[in-house]
């Protein structure tokens, strides 16, 4: 899961994001909404916004795990990828496990 966290970089530049969710819009009709707003609006704020005012979140899940019995070593492979995410300028990792 630290892995795909971290391999999950390549996706935090917002060409990437829209290119994605305006693939999924063209090649799924029907199947992908907004909530609010469109496509055409999302296009205006991605491009109207300075890559400084986009923060990227990433936060790993695994239900399986509890923070109680975590290993240490995966504990640290955790904060390894939280330090790579850090140095790239990202928020920290955010991991969210059972209890």
């Amino acid at each position: 899961m630290a892995g795909q966290a971290v391999k999950s970089v390549i996706w935090a530049l917002k060409q990437r994001v829209f290119a994605n969710v305006r693939r999924r819009f063209n090649n799924r009709k029907g199947s992908a909404r907004f909530v609010c707003g469109d496509l055409e609006r999302l296009e205006e704020l991605l491009s109207n916004a300075a890559a400084a005012q986009i923060e990227f979140e990433f936060i790993a899940v695994q239900p399986g795990l509890r923070k109680a019995g975590l290993p240490a070593d995966l504990g640290n492979v955790l904060a390894a990828a939280s330090d790579h995410l850090v140095r790239g300028g990202f928020r920290p990792l955010r991991v969210m496990a059972s209890a």
